[in-house]
């Protein structure tokens, strides 16, 4: 079952690696399941939101682009498939350029 400390994890090692990672083939369907879990707590904790904003804010890359500074100037790459989270500005450019989609719920 998937949980929040997985999902971090999982971005947490693709970032800290050189290499891409290899994400389990059932990933969306392990998200749908975990949003769906969340959504479902009727007394959510403040945890329960933050873990669930985080979630939707999540993007599945297109179009693989070479290093480049962002809008925060973090620098960034990114590479065909991977799943992450970007922050707000750069996840509209993106999205408008056609680079990522949003990973549906």
């Amino acid at each position: 079952m998937l949980t929040f400390e997985k999902i971090r994890e999982l971005e947490r090692v693709e970032r800290e690696s050189k290499k891409l990672q290899n994400l389990p083939n059932d990933l969306m369907d392990q998200l749908r399941e975990y949003m769906h879990r969340k959504e479902r707590i009727k007394e959510k904790t403040s945890v329960d939101i933050l873990e669930l904003e985080n979630v939707k804010n999540t993007v599945k890359v297109k179009k693989s682009l070479p290093e480049f500074v962002g809008p925060d100037m973090k620098t960034y790459k990114l590479t065909e498939n991977e799943v992450l989270t970007l922050p707000i500005e750069l996840e509209q450019l993106l999205l408008k350029e056609g680079v990522i989609e949003k990973v549906e719920q």
